[in-house]
């Protein structure tokens, strides 16, 4: 009995159609109960059609079959598979090629299916979709008892289309999966995979041909888009290529007209000769926060494409997920990702609204990445005129083991304007180092790009770490920073961290251009061994600054318990506000430069350049000049701005093997100052230097005039302050000079030596304060407290110009001033005698012993081997009568207590044989406590050294 199956009117899928349009005729008799239809070449259809409705409504066991080498064409039409049928093409045991053919239609999909519905197609089956349509499944209904539905199964078979497509969906899940060799081959140009709600997407041991061979257009290749809807708050989905599956997007080109074959993921990507299409990982508006788009490229699966762009160039996405990973389950079964014209991980957002979605691109474990393209973080450009990221955050981390990582230039935040930017976004890199994920740290990897580009800008966080000891990372171009920002408030971050014994070496160098009211820091941390070429520091506030805080703009290179070697110049720069540094920290951190260091950037003042060496152990090696004397003008920031060396911790090494130049003779502002201290009295500090002079200056100008220019606010500081020792490199003594200079008539510049505290070591061959000609400022010699070493062959101190009228009140030219405290005062020996007159400013301080009983207690001042008593008796001492000769030059300032006696004398040490300036001092003060005893301790150990000598 010949039986008709009418395909049932229904409101299915958001269609209504019409009961006598949509039927198949069979030309055999069919049991109603019996649930398959085989559906062959003779199997009479209703011609004119566009939709072919298949609707069995019966069982999940229903089934429409193409077997046995049949071939069905449908001309013109689309076909709609829904409830529970099930489309099946081709079976395992056909030794012959089974077809379902359509042709192009006019409807927006060759295939939509939904509800229960499931299309399989087999081994030796075919389905081919002509034109620009592809396959859609509507609604894809699971149940409890069936969650992992398969709702398209290509097991083996084959897909010739444009794309596949879900809609709606719901909570469900829609599924499609390619399984045990099968293959999707790409058409058509357009038609992307489009993904909506829920939807999992796997290739296993499967094959993706984004190239089409047999096409004319484009050498075979079609851009590829794997995208998602807008306005999605339920979406969850994932897109998997597992166990050796393949795309193939990049291929080789005869002569430039034909591509003649796919990219053999082995040979390096070649220069020329390549054709391919575009992948883009496209995210619509994500709007929950659960969820997300996950793209994974698993166990030797391989990926090739002209150019990958993942992420949101133009949506509004708020909150959510998506995740790139590429991982391997072992080193012969590596995942590599391969292209030739860059990657994007894309979170640029300019629709005015915050975004807090979090893109990742992970490789984590036995992956590689390979390309002759650069790999972008945080994009922000095209089109548009401004670009901004609202908030999102962008990460990409290498870890696991046996990854590798070959790029052009990697650029973080890039905006390729370099001047529109406006960002609230984070972007970080982490190679080598463990995120704070739950993957391990990477191990035996490399890394090579050329060269490393970050850019923030307004409250934006991107930041580059790259270590390991086992991992290898090279660059053949610079690192470089740029900040940018456009508002009055707010504050960014860009950080390189090399570091967990990483050996780095190049000979480009570092370049930071700091714009934005932030920081840049380039970090070598952690055994960290990295050599680079030159440095060039900028750090520039371009909007209005607040004279409180100036320093809003700062560029950092921080070496913390590592290595680094510079081989080409140095050059530091900022502008009226910023700062550049050099902090040395940790332990054994060591700075090698093997050419000028260059300090010396020319502007207005209250910019700020500081050279810190703040850990143990550690060694600043500068073997030319260390330059850090640019000119100084206009200071507004309350003197803070200028150039500063500091060196702090214990057991540190200023070795300079040129000459250490910190001040400017032209400068009218600023501070110019070195200073030392070490926490350890057995691990000095140590400035060691090759030249014979220190030679710091007051301000000058060959044509001077003190009745119209402005006199010089500038200070210049050498400071040590504690456990440091200043010594030339073969150990000979050196000559330092304050303000004098060939009788310069310097107008203005205070120069300070200070020797602050005990185990200080000063070996000199002559110092020379002041000079006749002075018309402004001081040279001052300040000693506070005991227990330093002050040892000079020559010693010389002068007041400036007679007709200034130089005086402690008034101190134009050479200045002495000693600060006596508990601990007793440091002695100046001098072993050759006076240079000169001794007619500068003397100052004796006893304030810091307010509250310290002292009992005709003894202060050697000076201990000199020829008698200077007539030099010190010129301008200073009538020792005779123990008083002040000239009081306008010598001040002597009380502790302040009740009952003080202060005596001079001028004595021969019996010890050493030489002469002493002494001055004896009482003071009672209610409650007494005695320094007899360190006093006593300090002479012994005085006497000793003399001995030794």
């Amino acid at each position: 009995m010949k039986r008709y199956l009418l395909l049932l009117s229904a409101l299915s899928c958001g269609y209504a159609y019409a009961a006598y349009d949509y039927q198949i005729n069979t030309t055999s008799p069919i049991d109603y109960n019996w649930n398959d239809i085989v559906w062959t070449s003779e199997t009479e259809t209703t011609q004119n059609r566009d939709r072919y409705y298949f609707d069995i409504n019966n069982t999940e066991s229903s089934a429409i079959r193409i077997q046995n080498g049949e071939t069905i064409v449908l001309d013109s039409a689309a076909m709609y598979v829904r409830q529970y049928t099930n489309l099946l093409i081709g079976g395992d045991d056909d030794t012959k090629t089974s077809t379902l053919h359509i042709t192009d239609t006019g409807k927006d999909t060759f295939i939509e299916q939904c509800n229960r519905s499931q299309i399989v197609v087999n081994k030796n089956g075919v389905l081919q979709l002509d034109g620009n349509k592809g396959i859609r499944f509507w609604t894809p209904q699971s149940t409890a008892s069936d969650p992992d539905k398969v709702h398209i199964l290509v097991d083996g078979g084959t897909v010739i289309a444009g794309g596949f497509g879900s809609n709606g969906g719901g909570s469900e899940q829609g599924k499609v999966l390619f399984r045990n060799g099968a293959t999707l081959q790409r058409n058509i140009e357009a038609n992307p995979l489009n993904f909506q709600n829920n939807t999992s997407f796997v290739f296993d041991n499967s094959t993706y041909n984004v190239w089409n061979k047999d096409a004319s257009q484009n050498n075979g290749f079609g851009n590829h888009v794997i995208n998602t809807a807008a306005n999605n708050q339920n979406m969850h989905i994932d897109v998997v290529f597992d166990n050796g599956s393949v795309v193939n997007g990049l291929g080789v080109v005869n002569e430039g007209k034909t591509a003649v074959e796919y990219y053999n993921f082995v040979d390096p990507i070649p220069t020329s000769g390549l054709s391919g299409a575009d992948l883009t990982l496209q995210i619509g508006t994500m709007t929950a926060a659960d969820i997300y788009f996950n793209f994974s490229l698993l166990n030797g699966s391989k990926l090739s494409a002209k150019g990958v762009r993942l992420g949101n160039e133009n949506g509004a996405s708020a909150v959510g997920t998506y995740t790139f990973k590429m991982q391997g389950d072992s080193a012969e079964r590596t995942a590599i990702l391969a292209n030739s014209g860059g990657t994007t991980v894309d979170i640029s957002n300019y629709d005015g609204s915050d975004s807090a979605y979090t893109l990742n691109f992970l490789m984590n474990g036995n992956a590689v990445y390979n390309s002759r393209g650069n790999f972008v973080v945080g994009n922000a450009y095209g089109s548009n005129t401004r670009f901004s990221f609202r908030s999102g955050t962008a990460n990409f981390s290498i870890t696991g083991e046996n990854n590798t990582f070959n790029a052009g230039r990697l650029y973080m935040l890039n905006n390729a304007d370099r001047n529109e930017i406006e960002s609230c976004a984070n972007a970080s890199f982490f190679f080598g180092v463990n995120d704070g994920s739950a993957s391990a740290a990477a191990t035996n990897s490399a890394m090579n790009v050329g060269g490393i580009s970050v850019y923030n800008g307004y409250d934006t966080n991107a930041k580059v770490v790259i270590g390991g000891a086992t991992n290898t990372f090279t660059t053949t171009a610079n690192f470089e920073f740029y900040g940018f920002r456009y508002e009055s408030e707010g504050s960014s971050k860009a950080t390189i961290e090399l570091t967990d014994n990483i050996a780095v070496t190049t000979s480009s160098g570092l370049a930071m251009y700091n714009y934005a009211s932030g920081k840049n820091e380039f970090i070598v941390s952690n055994g960290a061994n990295v050599s680079i070429g030159g440095v060039a520091l900028r750090a520039y506030n371009e909007t209005a600054w607040d004279y409180e805080n100036p320093y809003t703009a700062v560029s950092s290179i921080i070496i913390d318990g590592a290595t680094f070697t510079t081989s080409n110049n140095w050059d530091f720069g900022t502008g009226a506000s910023g700062l550049t540094q050099v902090i040395l920290k940790g332990d054994g951190a060591t700075l090698t430069s093997n050419a000028q260091m260059n300090l010396n950037y020319a502007g207005t003042d209250s910019r700020k350049f500081l050279v810190s060496m703040e850990g143990t152990n550690g060694t600043l090696d500068a073997k030319l000049n260390f330059n850090f004397h640019g000119k100084m003008t206009e200071d507004e920031s309350g003197g803070i701005g200028g150039y500063y060396l500091s060196m702090t911790g214990s057991g540190n090494t200023l070795s300079v093997g040129g000459g250490l130049n910190f001040n400017n003779s032209e400068s009218t502002g600023g501070t110019y100052q070195i200073y030392s201290k070490s926490d350890s009295a057995e691990a000095k500090n140590y400035i060691i230097v090759n030249q014979n002079e220190f030679n710091l200056q007051g301000y000058y100008k060959s044509d001077l005039d003190p009745d119209e220019d402005e006199q010089s606010t500038t200070k210049t500081q050498l400071i040590l302050a504690g456990n440091t020792e200043l010594k030339r490199a073969n150990d000979s003594r050196y000559t330092i000079k304050l303000g004098e200079f060939s009788g310069r008539q310097f107008w203005g510049g205070d120069l300070l030596l200070e020797v602050n505290g005990s185990g200080n070591k000063l070996y000199i061959d002559g110092l020379y304060v002041g000079n006749g000609a002075r018309l402004a400022g001081e040279d001052r010699v300040r000693i506070v407290g005991g227990g330093s070493v002050i040892d000079v062959n020559s010693f010389r101190m002068m007041r400036g110009n007679a007709e200034v009228g130089t005086s402690w009140a008034n101190p134009v030219g050479g200045v002495l001033e000693y600060q006596i405290d508990s601990k007793g005062i440091s002695t100046i020996v001098i072993n050759n005698g006076i240079n000169n007159a001794l007619n500068g400013a003397l100052i004796i301080d006893f304030s810091a012993l307010a509250d310290v009983q002292c009992i005709n207690e003894k202060y050697v001042l000076m201990s000199s081997s020829p008698n200077i008593k007539n030099n010190l008796e010129q301008y200073w001492i009538d020792f005779a009568n123990n008083t002040v000769k000239d009081t306008d030059l010598v001040n002597v300032i009380s502790s302040g207590a009740a009952d003080e006696d202060i005596r001079f004398a001028y004595e021969q040490n019996t010890e050493t044989n030489y002469y002493d300036f002494v001055i004896y001092y009482t003071a009672n003060v209610p409650e007494p406590a005695t320094c007899a005893a360190v006093f006593g301790a300090l002479a012994l150990a005085f006497a000793a050294y003399r001995r030794r000598k």
